[in-house]
């Protein structure tokens, strides 16, 4: 991925997406995360932003790379076919 490429961050919408499709409600991931609920919910909708550790955990809890939880991966993955064509 080329350094000049200038993703938006979409962390609460990824967090959402995860959660969803895993099946899990906001109240189970924030307990398997050690967090409140409200603090979850607040990340889900952007108006907290999670800490790098807490990325961390959620990375490793959901099997996904961080980058998948930060930036738009639809973006990520459009530009990633546009460099290897």
């Amino acid at each position: 991925m080329s350094l000049e490429l200038h993703l938006p961050i979409a962390i609460g919408k990824n967090l959402r997406n995860l959660r969803m499709n895993f099946g899990y409600s906001q109240q189970e991931i924030s307990y398997m995360l050690d967090v409140t609920q409200t603090t979850y919910s607040k990340w889900e909708s952007d108006l907290k932003t999670p800490t790098i550790k807490n990325i961390v955990k959620v990375s490793q809890f959901f099997k996904v790379p961080l980058e998948d939880i930060i930036y738009d991966t639809y973006l990520l993955k459009k530009a990633d076919l546009k460099t290897s064509a």
